[in-house]
């Protein structure tokens, strides 16, 4: 090849063979170098360098020759390049580390990368021509034979591109990109390497290369969930996770129906409530909703704060409308116009709220769901959920004792007094602002009240309200056994600063001592150690640990799971059908404390 004048022929025919040779004894890593830097000079010899394609797979520390000189002269040329070539420049440049991804999946990244360039070089990338010229001197593997090749292309020097390192950098960003977006998809084939046509894997492509590869059961999907909304939208969430999963689960799980949001974004779709974006994920024998996404909304991560009151608005409201047992069709007009007009960030979400209106209808709130939501509401959401909560009971022009009675636990639950409840609904909402109950000026013989308008309302029953007041001092009375229950009469109540013994052990090692609960207090290490003994607990159950310690429930909980970020990196208790404690987070906890092995 390089001494002999052959023909061309020869030449084709010679480096043939040895690419053949290498196809046999290239598992051996000297013999497949020693053979490609052959392949590569004779390929240059035989004028054959404008036929080389892009390619990733190089084992030596030098570029290969023929894409140096296929680069070089493209550069030489002033031709601009694209994402393939900048991407085999990079990767055969063995000079950067390559994540996860590039070797798990190579061809996600390439696309990947590849969506990254031409967003940022829709043109191509334009590279400085280098002064320095290419030169290079073939060497056998004997080191006995080498020969000086003449680097000339249509009788030019080629620009010699290993001393340019600006693009190599430029693609070193762009791969750390391409493999951020794919280590979702890249951890799930790490953990099912036979997965990589399925429903969930596809799901995490990112949103920029998915039609790039199509999945056949993400068609079958679409046609099922399709029937699903032509029929209303709604189907039991057993069905869905069955026919995502193909079994049935015991229980449903956070992650689980988070997979299958995802998996139904991928296609375009979502359902009500999402776990992400609701009030609650779905319980076992509940119904989702399945509604057709909008295009700008598919990928999302997350969701308006506006969007997240307007939520909690129409649960209120969706709240009060049941109290009475029935839903009329003005309470379901009202929901259905606020869902139309409320100020949300995109079409996406007012689909959201449409659907979750649905589920809500199909799925009455409760407070205890609500809870927590209402705790968290700032001043100026007070007043709009007090409001809407109002506006409800109004909407069919009947209030009866159950709406008040809902409306009074929603008022608890905002921190208000419930006593608020008769004046607001009298007066048709609340106030803006200090009702006015007496003149300005003080005159001679007294003070005259001078009656607010507002409170100047037609066709108040007076046996109406007694009726009603009766039933809220009943229901209240039911309300404030439950939460006493074990308080007064000791049941179910523990000693915070001595453990009675009766768990396995877990409750024993609550004291701040322990290494297992240094950085709480007595009371706190006694709730978690409580805590530990089982891996859910009601509603009930909680508030009756919280009423024992002293302490607001919500307080305890942010206290516990900041010291269990701190220390283990996971949150213990998760608010989910009740609170569930992370069984992760209870073993690395156990596992610290006195008498583990």
């Amino acid at each position: 090849m390089f001494v002999d004048d052959c023909s061309a022929d020869e030449k084709v025919a010679l480096i043939e063979e040895v690419k053949r040779l290498r196809l046999v004894y290239g598992g051996h890593h000297s013999v497949n170098r020693y053979l490609g830097e052959f392949i590569e000079a004779a390929t240059f010899i035989a004028g054959q360098t404008s036929d080389v394609e892009p390619f990733f797979d190089w084992n030596s520390w030098e570029l290969p020759l023929s894409l140096r000189v296929r680069i070089g002269v493209m550069i030489r040329d002033d031709q601009r390049l694209s994402a393939e070539w900048l991407l085999s420049w990079f990767i055969c440049s063995n000079q950067y580390s390559l994540r996860t991804p590039v070797r798990r999946c190579p061809d996600e990244f390439k696309a990947m990368f590849s969506a990254l360039f031409d967003e940022k070089h829709s043109k191509g990338l334009k590279v400085r021509k280098p002064k320095a010229s290419l030169t290079h001197t073939y060497q056998a593997a004997s080191r006995e034979f080498e020969k000086r090749l003449p680097l000339l292309v249509d009788g030019e020097p080629v620009p010699d591109i290993a001393a340019l390192g600006g693009p190599l950098k430029q693609a070193d960003k762009l791969a750390a990109a391409a493999c951020d977006a794919l280590d979702a998809y890249s951890r799930y084939l790490g953990r099912n390497p036979d997965a990589g046509g399925s429903l969930e894997a596809h799901a995490l492509l990112p949103y920029k290369i998915i039609a790039e590869f199509p999945c056949a059961a993400k068609e079958e999907l679409s046609k099922w969930v399709r029937k699903v909304i032509d029929a209303g939208g709604l189907v039991p969430v057993i069905e869905l996770l069955d026919r995502l999963n193909g079994s049935t689960p015991s229980s449903t799980m956070k992650k689980r129906l988070t997979e299958a949001a995802q998996v139904l974004s991928s296609v375009g779709f979502a359902m009500a409530p999402d776990p992400k974006f609701g009030l609650r994920a779905p319980k076992l024998d509940e119904p989702v909703v399945l509604f057709d996404l909008s295009a700008e909304a598919q990928f999302g991560d997350d969701v308006s704060d506006s969007y997240k009151r307007v939520l909690l608005e129409m649960a209120l409201g969706t709240l009060v409308a049941h109290a009475d047992g029935t839903m009329v069709e003005a309470e379901r007009e009202r929901l259905v116009e606020r869902a139309e007009t409320a100020p949300v960030a995109n079409e996406g979400e007012r689909r959201r709220l449409q659907a979750n209106r649905v589920w809500f209808e199909a799925v009455k709130p409760d407070i205890a769901m609500l809870r927590t939501s209402l705790k968290k509401a700032g001043q100026d959401d007070v007043m709009v959920l007090r409001s809407a909560a109002i506006a409800m009971a109004h909407a069919d022009l009947a209030v009866v004792p159950e709406e008040v009675a809902g409306i009074e636990r929603i008022y608890q639950s905002l921190g208000l007094d419930r006593s608020l409840v008769y004046a607001d609904l009298h007066a048709g909402g609340p106030a803006d602002g200090p009702v006015s109950v007496r003149s300005a000026v003080a005159e001679q013989g007294g003070e005259t009240i001078v009656p607010d308008k507002a409170m100047d309302h037609p066709g108040l029953d007076e046996a109406r309200i007694a009726a009603i007041r009766s039933d809220t001092q009943r229901v209240s009375s039911v309300l404030a056994g439950i939460f006493s229950a074990g308080e007064d009469n000791g049941e179910g109540a523990h000693d915070w600063s001595e453990p009675d013994g009766s768990s396995d052990g877990a409750s024993q090692s609550g004291t701040k001592d322990d290494e297992a609960f240094a950085g709480l207090d007595d009371i706190h290490a006694a709730f978690v150690g409580e805590l530990l003994t089982k891996s859910g607990w009601t509603e009930d159950e909680m508030n009756r640990l919280a009423a024992v310690a002293g302490l607001p429930l919500s307080g305890m909980l942010e206290t516990v799971n900041e010291w269990s970020f701190d220390r283990h990196n996971e949150m213990l208790v998760d608010d989910y059908e009740g609170y569930e404690v992370i069984g992760e987070t209870a073993d690395a906890i156990r596992k610290t404390m006195k008498g583990a092995e």
